[in-house]
C-alpha cells in the first residue's frame, strides 16, 4: 500500500511539473506578444514617416524589453487575406496601412524566456521522492545491508549471487584482493567480522572445510 502511494505521489509530481512547464511556456508567449505590442506602438508613435524603413525596424528593436527578441523580430505590412502565424503583435496602423510585428524565435528560445523555477523544483522533488522511496524499500527488504561495511556488502552480494550461496576461498580472494598474494589472513579477518555483522539477521556463515564458505538462512 505504501509503495503504491509513493508511486502515486511521484506520478502526481511529474504531472504537476509538466503542467507547470506548459503554463510557464504559455505565460512566456503572452509576455513576448505584450512586448511586441508595446514596442510597435511606441515605434509608430515616434516615427515621422509613413513607410517602413530599416530605421523603423531598428527603433522598434530598441524599444523591446526582452533581449532575446532584439535580433529576431521584424515588422511587415498586412496584406488582405493574410493570416498571422507564430508570435506576432496586434495589427496597428501606419498612415493608412496595417502593419504587424513578428518574433521569429524557436520553441527552445521561448522556453529560455519562460520562468522555469517551478517546473524544475517539482521535477527535482519527484526524483528525490522516487530515489528516496527506492532506497527505503530496499532497506526494508534487506535490513542486514545497513549493518555491513562496503567490503562486507560486496562479500554479501557475492554470496547472494553464488549458486546455493557457496563461495570458495579462491573466488573471494580473487574478487576482493586480485593483486594481493596470500590473502587468506585478510579473508579470515573479513569472515570473522562479517559473522559478527550478520548475527541475529537470520543469516549465518557455514565453513566448508577444504572449499570455502556458504551463506545460508537459519
Amino acid at each position: 500500500m505504501k509503495s503504491k502511494l509513493s508511486s502515486i505521489v511521484v506520478v502526481f509530481l511529474f504531472l504537476a511539473a509538466i503542467f507547470s512547464g506548459e503554463r510557464s511556456y504559455k505565460n512566456a508567449r503572452r509576455y513576448i506578444v505584450s512586448d511586441l505590442n508595446r514596442a510597435l506602438s511606441e515605434t509608430l508613435a515616434r516615427i515621422q514617416t509613413n513607410a517602413l524603413t530599416p530605421d523603423t525596424v531598428s527603433l522598434f528593436r530598441d524599444n523591446l524589453v526582452i533581449p532575446e527578441l532584439k535580433d529576431s523580430t521584424y515588422i511587415s505590412y498586412c496584406l488582405p487575406g493574410d493570416k498571422p502565424s507564430g508570435l506576432c503583435s496586434e495589427i496597428m496602423m501606419l498612415d493608412e496601412m496595417e502593419v504587424r510585428s513578428y518574433a521569429d524565435i524557436s520553441f527552445a528560445s521561448v522556453m529560455g524566456i519562460a520562468d522555469k523555477r517551478m517546473p524544475i523544483a517539482l521535477s527535482a522533488l519527484a526524483f528525490l521522492w522516487l530515489f528516496g522511496s527506492m532506497a527505503l524499500t530496499r532497506k526494508k527488504q534487506d535490513p542486514i545491508l545497513a549493518r555491513l561495511t562496503p567490503m562486507q556488502r560486496q562479500l554479501f552480494d557475492m554470496f547472494m549471487s553464488a549458486e546455493d550461496g557457496k563461495l570458495s576461498k579462491d573466488d573471494i580472494c580473487n574478487a576482493l584482493w586480485p593483486n594481493k598474494p596470500q590473502a587468506e589472513e585478510t579473508l579470515y579477518s573479513l569472515i570473522r567480522h562479517f559473522k559478527s555483522s550478520i548475527a541475529g539477521s537470520g543469516y549465518e556463515i557455514e565453513t566448508r572445510r577444504g572449499f570455502g564458505y556458504r551463506l545460508k538462512k537459519r
